[in-house]
């Protein structure tokens, strides 16, 4: 039998790795300006960078070391934690959020339009599950690449996939009478 899969991991979205990126470097510029306390001048317009602050606290230093290590080992944990899974059989595409079990069920028999969409701006845009933004309800992760479902009842999905053309021709494998707009 002809199915849909596919899984959607929370360590993949570009805007939440980037926010831990720059804490985990604030943590190591923090542990080597603890290692070297000396004030330094700087190349741009005599800018001084004056001493570490915080001389009398011990091991400050290395609470900053390893708070940038643990910031990386969350992001590299992160990255096999399932946000959602997109399941579809004949009769429905199902969405399955994994912490809480949470499932969202879209009848293909409903479906009368379907678009392959970018999404833009996906670099500030956290993950989303049954998110309604403008009559449309956001299923995403990561990636740029979305699959918008237009339901006979007026109903609109916005479902981000890494396998857009396969999502849109696994509906179309079904139901080939359901229209397939053009790209936007």
């Amino acid at each position: 039998m002809f199915q849909f899969k596919e899984k959607q991991f929370l360590g993949y979205n570009q805007f939440y790795i980037l926010i831990r990126l720059v804490l985990a470097l604030f943590c190591f510029i923090a542990y080597y300006w603890s290692e070297n306390p000396k004030p330094v001048y700087t190349i741009i317009g005599n800018f001084r960078i004056g001493s570490y602050p915080a001389k009398n606290i011990p091991n400050s230093g290395e609470l900053f070391f390893l708070m940038g290590i643990a910031i990386i080992i969350f992001s590299i944990t992160l990255m096999f934690i399932p946000h959602f899974k997109i399941k579809g059989n004949k009769e429905q595409i199902t969405l399955i959020k994994f912490l809480s079990k949470k499932k969202i069920e879209i009848p293909l028999q409903e479906i009368t339009f379907v678009r392959c969409k970018k999404v833009k701006g996906n670099l500030f845009l956290g993950t989303l599950f049954n998110n309604e933004k403008q009559g449309i309800k956001n299923f995403f992760t990561n990636g740029d690449d979305a699959v918008e479902f237009t339901l006979s009842s007026g109903k609109r999905f916005l479902i981000g996939t890494n396998k857009p053309m396969e999502l849109i021709m696994f509906v179309k494998f079904f139901y080939p009478e359901i229209n397939v707009l053009e790209n936007i």
